[in-house]
């Protein structure tokens, strides 16, 4: 996805180029750079990535980072800048009550991070990371924007494609799969019932949690993922969530034939079960919006791996 931030920022400073994906790139001064969205903790964030090519400078360029005072002065706290052996990272977190900040933020602590790395790296070397090539340009190499040469583009992308091929030959078993998001699933919905049971709320959370569980199950046994796996985790996971909350009912249901000296036929109560469901009311159409939420993620979960490599 590509922000109103990112796209503001990302014309200022000049990165034109953008993926399929939404992360606009290019090349600030000689260094490769890129902007994008990435999710975390339900919430959204931009990072901007500064990428440097030379041996032997992360700890200068880390030292560097920790006593500008240019980042400071750009109001960039020290958990909001990391770098690693050969980049540079800057993440802009949603504010309380403010959101994401402005495209002018944006820029002025990426060109202050750019200040910082341009004096710790001076001798940053424009060529291809993967052979050395001098007529290198930026690309998106694994989702990292990096110098490229279009030989090693070339390659990389003909490796992707191989990679691709072999895990669409993998033989599918589907009975397996099944078997493994069934019992997934029933995991699912034994605890989502019992949260409700010692508490007597709902947690979307917990849908959430058998949706990932569920997808992951349902690829670990079929072998691969794919729209077959993907649509089987989500059904089973809207089912399994519903079934929690029939487990919830039924425990209710027990309870009070219990105080009334009753047994309650479980085979009966199993065949008007979505009588049960529809009777619930608000507690069903809770469940079920929980249940497709986790299905969402279910999906996720059961999709194929992304093999492009560059772009």
């Amino acid at each position: 996805m590509t922000l109103k931030q990112i796209a503001e920022a990302s014309t200022t400073l000049g990165l034109t180029r953008q993926s399929a994906s939404g992360t606009m790139y290019g090349e600030l001064d000689g260094f490769p750079a890129q902007l994008c969205a990435v999710r975390k903790n339900n919430a959204v964030q931009i990072v901007a990535l500064l990428r440097f090519n030379a041996d032997g400078r992360a700890e200068d360029v880390q030292r560097a980072l920790a006593e500008s005072p240019e980042l400071a002065a750009a109001g960039v706290e020290k958990k909001h800048v990391t770098s690693d052996a050969d980049s540079v990272a800057l993440t802009f977190a949603p504010r309380v009550f403010r959101g994401l900040p402005g495209a002018d933020v944006i820029v002025s602590r990426v060109r202050a991070a750019l200040d910082v790395l341009k004096r710790a790296v001076p001798g940053n070397r424009r060529a291809c990371r993967q052979c050395g090539a001098v007529t290198a340009e930026p690309a998106l190499v694994r989702g990292a924007v990096d110098y490229l040469c279009s030989g090693c583009g070339e390659r990389l992308e003909q490796e992707g494609l191989e990679v691709q091929k072999a895990y669409a030959a993998k033989p599918l078993n589907l009975p397996l799969g099944l078997a493994a998001s069934l019992l997934a699933g029933a995991l699912g919905a034994a605890t989502y019932g019992g949260v409700m049971v010692a508490t007597e709320k709902m947690y979307w959370m917990l849908a959430i949690l058998t949706g990932v569980i569920v997808g992951w199950a349902a690829v670990k046994g079929s072998g691969k993922g794919g729209m077959v796996v993907q649509a089987m985790a989500g059904v089973v996971t809207v089912v399994s969530v519903l079934a929690g909350l029939l487990v919830f009912i039924g425990y209710i249901v027990n309870k009070q034939a219990v105080a009334e000296g009753n047994t309650v036929d479980w085979l009966a109560f199993a065949r008007a079960s979505p009588r049960i469901l529809f009777a619930s009311g608000s507690d069903a159409l809770f469940s079920l919006g929980g249940g497709l939420l986790g299905a969402y993620y279910a999906i996720r979960k059961a999709s194929p791996p992304d093999f492009k490599v560059v772009g």
